[in-house]
């Protein structure tokens, strides 16, 4: 059996911005969230099936502060490591100290702009800017670690520079840079000619590896492992999608693989009750079997020297794309498609 290691928590779509990228078009009206005793409740059943790690996103997460504290007092009982993703404008210092502060947290902050103009437009809220600046620094003061995720796309991708000089300034253990994919908002973007297309991402990766070099910061460019340079590689390894030992319940108590489930309702699987059995659903439910059966991806996958461990990357992205989970990266399919996949990620080059 597949264990279960990692299950994340959709808190609610629910945000106090409304960031013009949105995959899950998080907003302030939206009510919709798992209360505490339902996620400790799936926290136990999930633990003797493996579990080794959960994530903590949304939406935005720290709207439910008693949600959060009862999943990390559970997690810190039971030694299952933390990941929590937040646009870190709530946080307080009795919150960093009391559940951050040496902890077994990973944690990731959004920071989607160099100023006040570019990072406040993107998200939507005046006084974001100043806020999350304050907050890093309150998770400096308490020795937090933690990564800074930036998301790009034509309007902010020049000015990348100015951001990776300002999050140096605030030590994160890396940057992780995110193109902004065409799904929710972001598919507006698209309709836009806003989002960065294959040939632009690919452009990206000499710059971020230069840049990572001249300001001496880790700098993880979020794109498959066929579109990065060895150099990189050899820093951050090979991304994949856990999508094997991988669960997320969602703001409704729906079960799906991950938050793509909140836009696409044909890849949830089921839905939480009192009386769920969790192991039984693990084992026997069909769209989980049908995930597993999967044995190749289609496509470029199929000759590329990074197919049985990067499997065709993100899954929601393959399959927003071509609506099937056997489906290649559509960016990587993109560049084999035009004659500029990297021979040197070809079985047969």
């Amino acid at each position: 059996m597949h264990e279960l290691n990692i299950l994340n928590f959709y808190l609610s779509w629910a945000c106090n911005h409304k960031c013009i990228h949105c995959w899950v078009e998080g907003r302030p009206e939206n009510v919709e969230y798992l209360d505490a005793n339902i996620c400790v409740d799936i926290l136990e059943k999930a633990l003797p099936l493996g579990l080794k790690s959960i994530k903590i996103t949304g939406g935005e997460p720290l709207l439910y502060m008693h949600t959060v504290m009862a999943i990390f007092d559970w997690c810190n009982s039971h030694d299952v490591n933390v990941v929590m993703e937040t646009n870190g404008s709530l946080f307080n210092e009795t919150f960093i100290k009391d559940y951050l502060k040496d902890k077994n947290v990973d944690l990731s902050v959004s920071l989607n702009g160099y100023n006040s103009e570019t990072h406040d437009q993107f998200v939507v809220s005046n006084g974001s800017f100043k806020k999350v600046l304050a907050n890093l620094a309150l998770l400096n003061e308490n020795n937090v670690r933690f990564q800074i995720i930036t998301s790009i796309f034509k309007d902010n991708v020049s000015d990348i520079e100015k951001v990776v000089e300002l999050c140096k300034y605030y030590n994160p253990t890396t940057l992780k840079i995110n193109p902004i994919i065409s799904i929710g908002r972001g598919n507006d973007l698209l309709k836009e000619n806003r989002v960065l297309n294959y040939r632009d991402i690919k452009e990206m990766v000499p710059v971020v590896d230069e840049l990572s070099k001249k300001h001496d910061i880790k700098i993880f460019l979020h794109v498959p492992p066929s579109m990065r340079s060895f150099s990189a590689l050899k820093c951050f390894g090979v991304n994949i999608c856990s999508y094997l030992n991988m669960l997320s319940l969602l703001p409704d108590k729906s079960l799906a693989l991950c938050g793509y489930g909140g836009v696409n309702k044909d890849t949830i699987w089921g839905n939480y009750t009192p009386d769920f059995d969790l192991k039984d659903f693990w084992e026997s439910n069909k769209g989980i079997k049908l995930l597993r059966s999967v044995d190749s991806i289609e496509g470029v996958c199929k000759e590329c020297v990074h197919q049985k461990v990067c499997r065709g990357d993100c899954k929601a992205i393959a399959v927003s794309h071509y609506n099937k989970w056997d489906a290649p990266n559509p960016n990587c399919q993109e560049l084999y498609d035009s004659g500029c996949f990297p021979k040197s990620r070809l079985i047969n080059r």
